[in-house]
């Protein structure tokens, strides 16, 4: 019983925390505030929700966002990669 609760709070609290991105490279001649601008509302298209199975619902809603986000950043001419 005590590994099927720690079991559970380990899937749940991988699934909550959020992923972190690092831009390789960027356009040029682009400006700091253009920048976070992309990078919001990029992050705004990805998120992804839907049922928790577990945790492990969650696990796959995550990799669906990161593959929107990386997907939404490179149509802006940006290269970027998981932490």
């Amino acid at each position: 019983m005590k590994r099927i609760l720690l079991f559970s709070l380990i899937a749940m609290l991988v699934g909550c925390s959020p992923v972190k991105f690092n831009i390789k490279e960027k356009p040029a001649n682009l400006t700091k505030e253009q920048q976070v601008i992309d990078d919001l509302q990029c992050s705004k298209e990805s998120e992804r929700n839907g049922p928790w199975l577990y945790g492990i619902g969650n696990l796959i809603y995550r990799e669906m966002a990161k593959s929107a986000y990386s997907e939404c950043m490179a149509k802006r001419g940006y290269s970027v990669e998981p932490l």
